[in-house]
């Protein structure tokens, strides 16, 4: 009889070196989610910060790369910040330098370009320089970029004017009604019987006390006239 031998497949590396494969495959698919995870945060703050930041309208002429010197304007409102890029068409730019900083407001290089902004409360004019060094048309140089910035501060709240109560026009005064003359004088009618007389050997008769009663008075002896004569009686001659 003719012995059967069992071919096993071929393994050039053997049962290690498969392992191996099997553990570099898990750090690779773990390196690439690490990686994609880093990923993923970079571009949320650059997203974060290019949101926060705003567009900058800025005029002035392109620089030449020729030890030139030019002058760019900025308006910005107190308080926002503003991103502006430093490359042109045809310009290679190498390097970026901050000369001098502002006053009002913080800058920060990005690459080729800045971030100006401006603080909160604040309004006035404000100023930085950069040089920028590269080539243009295979033509090597610099160019020193001077920025003015103005500042434009926050509206002030005016506040309302208050309504100022007015006083009242004064009522006015109406005049009192006229009341019917009373007349004092003595009545010469005969029909009135004579006031009480009384003795003024004895002296003056005594005083009258409040409420005073016109028809209580005692005529005055003669020759004096009553000044306010007894009512509903008549002196008569003692």
């Amino acid at each position: 009889m003719v012995p059967i031998f069992r071919i096993r497949p071929f393994e050039p590396h053997g049962r290690k070196s498969r392992a191996r494969r099997e553990k570099m495959l898990r750090w690779r698919n773990r390196f690439k989610c690490i990686r994609t995870a880093s990923v993923i945060i970079v571009v949320l703050v650059l997203g974060h910060r290019v949101a926060s930041a705003e567009p900058c309208n800025i005029s002035g002429p392109q620089y030449n790369l020729i030890a030139d010197t030019v002058h760019w304007s900025m308006a910005i409102q107190s308080g926002h910040s503003c991103v502006r890029g430093l490359r042109f068409a045809k310009v290679a730019v190498e390097s970026v330098k901050l000369v001098s900083r502002p006053q009002l407001g913080r800058i920060a290089l990005q690459g080729y370009g800045f971030m100006y902004s401006a603080g909160t409360d604040v309004g006035g004019k404000d100023t930085f320089t950069i040089i920028v060094v590269g080539e243009i048309g295979k033509k090597s140089g610099s160019s020193t970029i001077q920025v003015l910035v103005s500042v434009i501060a926050p509206p002030s709240e005016v506040a309302a004017p208050r309504s100022v109560d007015r006083p009242s026009a004064p009522e006015p005064i109406l005049p009192a009604p006229e009341l019917p003359a009373i007349d004092n004088s003595l009545s010469t009618d005969a029909a009135l019987p004579p006031c009480p007389i009384w003795d003024w050997s004895k002296g003056a008769p005594p005083p009258m006390r409040p409420p005073f009663d016109r028809a209580k008075l005692y005529c005055p002896p003669t020759p004096f006239q009553p000044v306010n004569p007894p009512v509903g009686c008549v002196c008569r001659e003692q």
